[in-house]
């Protein structure tokens, strides 16, 4: 019997409950800070937030500029111009 594990993607892949232990324990675990790469920008048709709000998105798990798009955890981006670097 399997189940659905949603993917770091966003798409569901079935995995075997097997897998599941046979994984690692993580013991006395807790949740904490870490350092991702994330985005920065102005935002524009965010069903969210305002239109120019500037914001820092969720963790880039994918970017493509040359393709015009990136990935975050929460949701895609297409990508306008990129902001000078001083």
């Amino acid at each position: 019997r399997g189940v659905n594990i949603r993917s770091e993607m966003g798409v569901t892949v079935r995995r075997d409950l097997t897998d599941l232990w046979q994984a690692p324990v993580l013991e006395n675990w807790s949740i904490g800070p870490c350092t991702v790469p994330c985005l920065l920008g102005q935002v524009q048709g965010h069903p969210a937030l305002d239109d120019h709000r500037l914001i820092r998105t969720s963790e880039v798990w994918a970017i493509a500029p040359e393709f015009g798009y990136a990935r975050t955890l929460s949701r895609l981006y297409r990508l306008g111009e990129q902001a000078e670097m001083n």
